[in-house]
């Protein structure tokens, strides 16, 4: 795992990730409130009501979605939008985007620091000791500068 400062918009990647929860609101919409979720939400408006769909029909797991400007990962680190992020979750979303990015063949993939900011979690202390033994080389920890 590498970790840096950037936009994680900007930085090259084979996939980016953002940090995401397993709640769906009437509408059968995802919950993209804040952070990378609310960013890719605004990019793609239609991405709430697809993730929605796809958490409704197989649970809140990482998704591949392809996007026009290449592959965006789901990466749930809640189970609720309101609740503080959940670190066995993390973990359990830090094995399902190894798995995938080894089926996909990603080179390089960017993911925001899961948990953290609203998550509520400390990155040093409870999140970077989950991910750190998880994560080789070819992930790109961002925190954003």
């Amino acid at each position: 795992m590498i970790e840096l400062y950037a936009d994680m918009w900007t930085v090259e990647a084979d996939a980016r990730c953002i940090t995401t929860n397993g709640y769906i609101n009437k509408a059968r919409m995802c919950v993209m409130g804040r952070g990378t979720a609310r960013q890719a939400a605004t990019r793609y408006p239609w991405l709430p009501l697809h993730l929605g769909y796809l958490i409704a029909i197989y649970g809140n797991e990482c998704f591949p979605i392809w996007t026009p400007d290449g592959w965006l990962v789901s990466f749930p680190v809640k189970h609720r939008w309101e609740q503080s992020a959940d670190p066995r979750l993390i973990e359990q979303s830090c094995k399902q985007l190894v798995q995938m990015t080894d089926w996909y063949d990603w080179r390089t993939v960017v993911l925001p620091r899961p948990g953290a900011g609203a998550g509520r979690l400390d990155y040093e202390t409870q999140v970077k000791p989950i991910i750190a033994p998880l994560l080789d080389g070819r992930f790109y920890v961002v925190t954003f500068g």
